[in-house]
């Protein structure tokens, strides 16, 4: 690694930080420059050295374990606004900017990026546009896919690239802005991502109501999206679930409705108005209103769910279903006793449901236990003409199984581009969908 300075190179590796699936790589390459990046890769390729790229961590256990690892290439250092145009609501950030970091600069001139990512603080810009991470306001605002008009890539070979543009009407050539959303890191490593921004709302109120099953509360939940003031975020949530929030703990019920609005102070007190009129008609109880501070803390707490590490579940199931089939799914998955601590947590508007099971370390029958919940989750999903993807689970398991399910469509494609755009094979190997 000479051509890094002595402080840019890791070597052995940490594994408690930089493992992947625990695979520790032989080095760790800390960039603080893109050509420092492009250099590190054109090495790798040389010598066909298998790299993982990293931002804050937060989304490293997504995916299958690695079936090489020579290199994690930690952008951590790789952190700075790359710039900001205020009058033309358009940003952009180097891929080792934390969420929270850009979201303050943008702040500064009343301006956001109006998604929820989980672990903000950690989570950077690179990290979650590689594993397509968002948030419960893709109801209102789409995912990042939406907001993203430029990416600086990385190949394999080292050859730094451009898609799209600094300008949010950029129509030109392929939009590979979307092909590397999502693709884990498998196609090329994103150094610099460009975005259009949106105004800081005037307003924001969070409407939280209690029922008594989850299925009452996706029932109620399509009630408030039916108004013509529809919530910017609305999840429903189990006493499960609930009971691993502090901030809904004490809410109670057996399930909750959560519901965001936003924008002008008048718009959204007429909103709010509706939703609670609805809500209490519907049988549901303790109704109340979150302020600004007050309802965000809600929204970050439901966002980081699962994704911490200290006291996360044991499984973590993100299932992907057509709104109309929520409902279904979640009768077919409650009801009856669990053997482990189970919380579901679903965004009926959007048809994004997760399932989530805690196991103490001393809980001999976990493993087995969190198997079987995985083919009942994936039975459910197909069933309902969904998908399921594994998030989170036992490193045992992971081994065993792709988490990204069995019967993937457009698989031979997805190999074809990645044949053509990482010919070695060299990032992240094995670790998306069909072990690409």
């Amino acid at each position: 690694m000479g051509l890094l300075g002595r402080e840019e190179v890791v070597s052995p590796a940490d594994p408690a930080t930089y493992s992947v699936d625990g695979v520790v790589a032989e080095a760790v390459a800390l960039p603080s420059r893109v050509e420092a990046v492009s250099d590190v890769m054109r090495l790798a390729s040389e010598r066909r050295l298998a790299v993982v790229p990293r931002g804050g961590g937060t989304q490293m256990g997504l995916g299958n374990p690695p079936t090489g690892l020579d290199l994690v290439l930690g952008l951590e250092r790789l952190n700075g606004l790359a710039f900001h145009e205020p009058a033309d609501l358009v940003a952009a950030a180097q891929a080792g900017m934390t969420i929270d970091a850009f979201r303050g600069e943008l702040a500064r001139h009343g301006q956001t990026l109006p998604l929820e990512f989980p672990l903000s603080s950690k989570a950077t810009v690179g990290g979650v546009l590689a594993a397509n991470a968002g948030g419960p306001s893709r109801l209102a605002f789409g995912g990042l896919r939406d907001w993203l008009i430029g990416l600086r890539v990385v190949r394999a070979s080292g050859e730094v690239t451009k898609s799209g543009g600094r300008v949010v009407k950029n129509v030109t050539g392929y939009d590979l802005n979307k092909l590397y959303t999502g693709s884990l890191g498998t196609l090329g490593v994103i150094v610099e991502a460009t975005f259009k921004v949106t105004p800081l709302p005037e307003g924001k109120r969070t409407v939280i109501a209690s029922t008594g099953s989850l299925e009452a509360a996706v029932d109620l939940s399509q009630e408030v999206l039916g108004l013509p003031g529809r919530p910017q975020a609305l999840q429903v949530m189990d006493r499960g679930a609930m009971d691993r929030l502090p901030e809904l703990r004490t809410s109670r019920g057996a399930a909750v409705v959560a519901a965001l609005f936003s924008g002008n102070e008048l718009s959204v007190g007429r909103k709010v108005s509706q939703a609670t009129e609805v809500l209490a008609a519907g049988g549901a109880s303790n109704v109340a209103t979150l302020m600004n501070g007050e309802g965000d803390e809600v929204w970050r707490a439901v966002t980081d769910l699962g994704w911490a590490g200290e006291g996360g579940p044991r499984l973590m199931v993100r299932v992907g279903l057509l709104p109309s089939r929520v409902a279904t799914f979640v009768a077919s998955m409650g009801g009856r006793p669990t053997p482990l601590p189970r919380g579901i947590l679903a965004d009926p508007g959007s048809g994004l449901v997760r399932v989530l099971e805690w196991a103490e370390e001393l809980e001999l029958r976990a493993d087995e236990l969190v198997e079987n919940t995985v083919r009942t989750v994936r039975r459910a999903a197909d069933t309902c003409g969904g998908y399921a993807v594994i998030e989170r689970c036992p490193l045992a398991l992971k081994r065993k199984i792709d988490v990204w399910g069995d019967d993937v469509g457009s698989l031979d494609l997805m190999r074809r581009v990645k044949r053509e755009m990482d010919p070695k094979g060299i990032l992240s190997p094995g670790r998306f969908v069909g072990g690409i």
